[in-house]
């Protein structure tokens, strides 16, 4: 349904403003897994309304979901900021997280077909060229990362074929991300390399259809974050 007159004013329809609050969603949530807000920055309603051309209603309505999907804290009549997370939250957090990366890679290695493989090894090309980049900013080199590492992971989890776990996990990797972006130090840009090894690795296992070997490799990938968070 598109804008009624009501009143000899134009109003949005339901959808419409639904459509605006995932658009200030998408928006805000880019933001905050690319590293745009620090930990104790304020996330500004009337900023972000005069940034997309919205009023603050489906900005509210987009830093609601965000709330509900634990990536930020609102403060009633004070703002919103980026929520905060103690370490062993986080850690605990990866425990739960590899285990279902580690399920999706095993499947994968049970699953996976030619054309799956091939799809996978262009990803993992596509990183090593990242890994070459050694002069390049690691928080630069880190937000490049992001972008393909997921897209790797979701190849592994159409492998899988299994869309309730896949889904499961996937809404997860959101908060992960978070909890790289949120870290004040390049946790991405300064393990490029073990990361793209440890991606080689897991191909080399799901190819040889090895699922414990690509479950355990997968497992391990994922915690090394979490030991990074935890590092001094």
């Amino acid at each position: 349904m598109g804008n009624v007159v009501a009143g000899g004013k134009v109003q949005r329809s339901e959808n419409s403003k639904s459509g605006l609050s995932e658009q200030v969603y998408a928006f805000v949530k880019e933001q905050l897994l690319d590293g745009q807000y620090g930990p104790n920055d304020w996330i500004l309603v009337d900023q972000i309304s005069a940034r997309l051309s919205v009023s603050r209603q489906p900005v509210m309505d987009g830093l609601k979901r965000l709330a509900v999907a634990g990536l930020v804290t609102i403060v009633p009549q004070v703002g919103c900021r980026p929520r905060r997370y103690n370490v062993e939250e986080a850690v605990d957090f990866y425990r739960l997280f590899a285990e279902g990366e580690a399920l999706l890679a095993g499947f994968a290695a049970e699953r996976a077909e030619r054309n799956d493989l091939v799809k996978l090894r262009i990803i993992s090309s596509e990183i090593s060229e990242l890994v070459g980049r050694k002069k390049q900013n690691p928080a630069e080199l880190g937000r490049f990362y992001r972008s393909l590492n997921n897209v790797f992971h979701g190849q592994l989890h159409r492998m899988a074929r299994s869309p309730t776990v896949s889904n499961t996990v996937e809404i997860q990797r959101d908060l992960s991300d978070f909890f790289v972006a949120v870290a004040e130090r390049p946790i991405f840009g300064n393990r490029l390399t073990e990361a793209h090894d440890e991606h080689e690795r897991i191909i080399k296992a799901v190819s040889a259809g090895d699922s414990a070997r690509a479950s355990k490799i997968m497992r391990g990938h994922v915690l090394a974050i979490a030991d990074r968070l935890r590092a001094p």
